[in-house]
């Protein structure tokens, strides 16, 4: 029976043993502000190729002041509410992914049991969007369910906040949905309450953006040559080096031996507080290897490209809340079919979710996680 409600994804203790474990992801559709194709997502990146312009509204600073936020806007969406952008994304994913689920994975509706939707909506608290959201989600699962045979059989959450290692305690194949807009002043404003937001010629933040992106998660172990596999799958490999959320960004750094020669895509809050752990938990790469001497921790955005190969999809295409992890796998997969001219062939990719999920809750440990191509039999 589908489920309605709105459900935060909790790791459990008994399935803390499996978190070591690499999970595999099918990335069936995207939609962000390059287009829907991964090799546009992958040039705007590396060329830096920034989509934002000044918002129409100002938003305050403090309490004196006030400035006009840096915003991605897709031109198509744009004049509608919020939850009918979300929805035309929505029905973009799920009639892209009905036809890449069953030609470019060896599974087939059949198989899947479990839909996440993830998206900020459900935030809401008031009871005019409340009754909006609650539409929302009515038309999502019917949407859903005509893709299924059996769509009672099917379990439909919708997930306001998605814990990131919770998609290595999988023991069966979930159709992840993952859409968000912030576009309307409630959403500016939810998103100001807990982060530093982009304005224009201010300091870093996050830049307001939509994007939407559908994945087929498996657990490896489903992956067996005995599957009647499909020889051109090669689904990403997921290995988390933070899978209790207790090792420091230089510790998983050292645990997963990394090298200035590696590919890191950073995705989350992209503030100067960031930019600063990151020079002081990743230098040490540097000095090691006699490239550059780090003498001061107070360095612009603009130095990073000196320093090691940090990508951020999410200040190119505009912050996309639930959809930005996988955003950052997105381009992880691109850059794995068409690596970078300057990268070595032995080269890594990682991407680093810095996320913060809740106002009270503004210091996590960055996680890093290793992606790898996978080969299947």
């Amino acid at each position: 029976m589908s489920r309605q409600n709105n459900t935060v994804i909790n790791t459990s203790a008994e399935k803390e043993s499996s978190l070591n474990l690499p999970m595999s992801c099918y990335l069936l559709s995207a939609i962000n502000a390059s287009g829907t194709a991964s090799a546009a997502l992958y040039n705007a990146v590396v060329n830096n190729a920034l989509f934002s312009k000044p918002s129409l509204t100002p938003i305050t600073i403090d309490a004196s002041t006030t400035a006009s936020y840096l915003q991605v806007e897709l031109d198509i969406l744009q004049d509608l509410e919020i939850d009918e952008r979300m929805m035309l994304m929505v029905e973009h994913l799920i009639a892209e992914a009905k036809n890449n689920l069953t030609t470019t994975t060896p599974f087939s509706y059949d198989d899947i049991k479990q839909v996440w939707v993830v998206s900020h909506l459900p935030h809401y608290t008031d009871q005019q969007n409340k009754n909006s959201v609650r539409e929302w989600q009515q038309n999502v699962q019917n949407k859903l369910k005509a893709c299924f045979a059996q769509p009672d059989t099917l379990s439909i959450r919708f997930v306001t906040e998605q814990a990131l290692n919770d998609i290595f305690t999988l023991s069966e194949p979930v159709l992840l949905l993952m859409v968000d807009s912030f576009h309307s002043p409630e959403c500016v404003a939810q998103l100001k309450s807990a982060h530093k937001i982009q304005v224009v010629d201010g300091k870093p933040g996050l830049v307001v953006g939509e994007g939407a992106i559908c994945a087929l998660l498996v657990p490896q172990s489903l992956l067996a040559p005995s599957h009647d596999q499909n020889t051109n799958v090669m689904p990403l490999s997921i290995e988390s080096f933070n899978p209790e959320q207790k090792l420091s960004l230089n510790e998983q750094l050292k645990q997963a031996e990394v090298s200035v020669e590696d590919v890191f895509v950073h995705v989350g809050i992209n503030d100067e507080a960031w930019i600063k752990t990151w020079y002081q938990q990743s230098h040490y790469l540097v000095t090691t290897n006699e490239q550059h001497q780090i003498k001061d921790l107070k360095l612009t955005m603009a130095e990073q490209g000196n320093f090691l190969t940090l990508y951020t999809p999410n200040s190119i295409v505009g912050y996309a809340g639930a959809a930005d992890f996988f955003t950052g796998l997105y381009f992880a997969q691109a850059w794995l079919q068409f690596p970078l001219h300057h990268s070595k062939p032995s080269a890594s990719i990682y991407v680093i979710a810095n996320h913060v999920v809740s106002s009270t809750e503004h210091s996590l440990t960055p996680s890093l996680y290793r992606l790898r191509q996978q080969q299947i039999g």
